[in-house]
């Protein structure tokens, strides 16, 4: 039989989020058994908006570090387990029955969920996903590290936990209006890490992500180039590495690289999707209408999230018009 649900208590840092932040905090009503807002320098209603939404709100002053203002909000959670969320994120599919289920086993500290990124561009919005542990017990010598992208991970493994793989998700919507302050300041922490490790991939990959997010291709593909098929990297971060190198040469007009570099096959449906998307393109403009078509309805049969339908119909119904190679 199992004992009662674990009690949940929900983290959020914010500075001025009025325009989000309530949304984050009624996504997690109906499970939070307490949720903690550290604010970091908000000059808007964040503070008072998340007050009469019943949060607690404490204040830290920011000092370019994640990890110190979680790591200092951590001493006001009292519940069992602690969610991360970004005041500008909401969860969105979580199964409190599951998380029963999970939490009782005793050898487990911490459980990854995938989180789903609006990005924007010219054509609209587009989501790309990743996995990261949001979810873990509450404990005394679990704390984040790295001062952006902020790991908890290797502290809950450093105390003999598990960490759970689960299907709860979360929607990060900050980069949906491209917002070139966050993204600068983005850049410029991990930048510093890169700079005080430089030959960490791990980090140097999600430099080159921010970039490519921001627009910044030329730096990205720099990046890229360098750490493609590291070995420090997970098999889906390097498939991810070949992809974005696949989108920049697509803008760049170099058909037969996009080709090269998606000449893999990818376990991850989101990856594989995109993979084909990309791949089936450049086989458009190389005039390809047989491998176009077979990539691009393959991209239609995974139906990922992370393509819009109008964007795979267009290119695929330019790809089925095209003339056949002579």
């Amino acid at each position: 039989m199992i004992s009662r649900t674990p009690s949940i208590g929900v983290l959020i840092l914010s500075r001025n989020n009025e325009s989000t932040i309530l949304a984050t905090i009624n996504s997690v009503a109906h499970i939070a058994r307490q949720v903690v807002v550290m604010d970091t320098g908000s000059t808007d209603n964040t503070p008072l908006i998340s007050r009469k939404s019943g949060a607690e709100v404490y204040f830290f002053e920011w000092v370019n570090d994640f990890s110190a203002a979680r790591n200092h909000a951590l001493q006001f959670l009292h519940t069992d387990w602690v969610l991360v969320l970004d005041s500008d994120e909401l969860l969105n599919d979580f199964d409190i029955y599951e998380f029963q289920k999970v939490a009782s086993n005793n050898s487990i500290g911490g459980i990854n969920v995938l989180i789903q990124n609006t990005l924007a561009n010219s054509e609209g919005n587009t989501t790309t996903t990743h996995r990261y542990t949001r979810l873990f017990r509450r404990h005394d010598k679990i704390k984040f590290s790295g001062k952006i992208h902020e790991q908890i991970r290797e502290s809950i493994e450093s105390q003999g936990f598990m960490v759970f793989e689960s299907d709860f998700s979360i929607i990060h919507l900050g980069y949906a209006d491209n917002k070139k302050e966050k993204f600068d300041r983005n850049i410029g922490l991990i930048t510093q890490e890169v700079s005080d490790n430089p030959n960490d991939d791990w980090l140097r990959y999600h430099l080159a992500v921010t970039n490519f997010a921001a627009g910044k291709l030329d730096d990205a593909d720099e990046i890229f180039r360098k750490i493609m098929d590291s070995d420090y990297l997970t098999v889906e971060q390097n498939e991810i590495v070949k992809i974005r190198l696949a989108q920049i040469a697509l803008s760049r007009d170099n058909y037969p690289e996009v080709v090269n570099f998606t000449e893999f096959y990818s376990q991850n449906p989101d990856n594989e999707a995109l993979r084909n998307y990309v791949r089936g393109t450049g086989f458009v403009f190389l005039n390809n209408k047989a491998a176009a078509l077979d990539c691009l309805s393959k991209t239609k049969e995974i139906n990922s999230p992370a393509l819009s339908d109008s964007d795979v119909d267009r290119v695929l119904n330019f790809a089925q018009n095209m003339k056949q190679n002579i």
